[in-house]
């Protein structure tokens, strides 16, 4: 809010000063000895135009930088909750105790590194109760892994959802 009214009072203080040069560029007729009132009118409209050009531009600035809404929160439906905590995961193998927190007791892959250097997508959550399945396209640094998108499944203990399996790789069967 106060980075608002400093810009407001910023954009003011600039108007002042637009408004005082342009009283002062052109000067006055007696400046300039020998112009016409045709010369004088068409400085004029010059001196508007640019004063409404420069509140144009200040408008649309204020306008579109500002967003007009209020910032987007946490998502509180389980769709958006189960995306939200997928694409999460590869940060949680960073610490280890989020990293088993994020998991069904017991269901926490031993060795978390692959999970930190890789981006996960989530393209298709379906939500089943207590149970989720989410289909995840998993991608290492910019190249796309290969194979199909892997399903990983999720389980919702008390209001949290946990993981209880995300394999990195399609498993044959």
């Amino acid at each position: 809010m106060r980075s608002l009214l400093s810009l407001v009072h910023s954009v003011s203080k600039s108007l002042l000063l637009l408004n005082d040069l342009c009283r002062v560029l052109p000067g006055s007729a007696e400046r300039y000895q020998g112009l016409n009132s045709d010369m004088l009118n068409r400085s004029s409209l010059t001196q508007r135009w640019l004063q409404t050009l420069f509140l144009v531009a200040i408008s649309s600035f204020l306008l579109t930088g500002c967003g007009g809404g209020a910032p987007a929160g946490p998502p509180t439906d389980d769709d958006g909750i189960i995306e939200s905590f997928v694409t999460e995961l590869p940060d949680r193998a960073t610490q280890p105790k989020l990293w088993e927190e994020a998991f069904v007791a017991g269901s926490a892959p031993a060795d978390a590194k692959p999970y930190q250097m890789i981006q996960v997508e989530p393209q298709e959550v379906s939500v089943d109760e207590n149970k989720a399945t989410v289909m995840v396209t998993i991608t290492s640094g910019a190249t796309p892994a290969e194979g199909e998108p892997v399903e990983w499944t999720l389980e919702k203990t008390g209001s949290d959802w946990k993981f209880s399996s995300a394999p990195l790789k399609v498993i044959s069967q």
